[in-house]
């Protein structure tokens, strides 16, 4: 079984270890559940790489709409950013996969992707 951590937290670009708040707890729930053996990998939708982050977790990047949003508009797109994501890592992922989905409250275009996955309007 494989767990994909996916967040959007805007804090892991704003400072120089991405150790503040939210980024902090993340980066210790996945230590801890890698220590017991579990293939974890974190997944980061942002628009700016963090300076650095531990090494000795597998951790990928995907240009998203991050918080501080600027306007209205921008909360838009990082909503469809989002969810665009995570419709990816579904169809990316086997009946083994586990997707731990850290972000906005459920938008309906998120509602769509979690509930109706075989929709191709979606």
């Amino acid at each position: 079984m494989k767990i994909v951590y996916i967040t959007n937290d805007s804090s892991v670009t704003m400072t120089k270890n991405g150790y503040s708040g939210v980024m902090k707890k993340v980066i210790s729930q996945i230590s801890e559940v890698h220590a017991l053996g579990m293939e974890l990998e974190l997944l980061i939708l942002n628009e700016n790489l963090p300076v650095s982050l531990r090494k000795e977790i597998d951790i990928r990047f995907k240009k998203a709409k991050a918080a501080p949003y600027k306007n209205f508009w921008e909360k838009i797109t990082g909503a469809i950013d989002f969810s665009e994501a995570v419709l990816e890592e579904i169809n990316q992922s086997d009946g083994s996969t586990v997707l731990y989905i850290r972000g906005l409250l459920p938008t309906p275009r998120m509602i769509s992707v979690l509930c109706c996955e075989e929709d191709e309007s979606v």
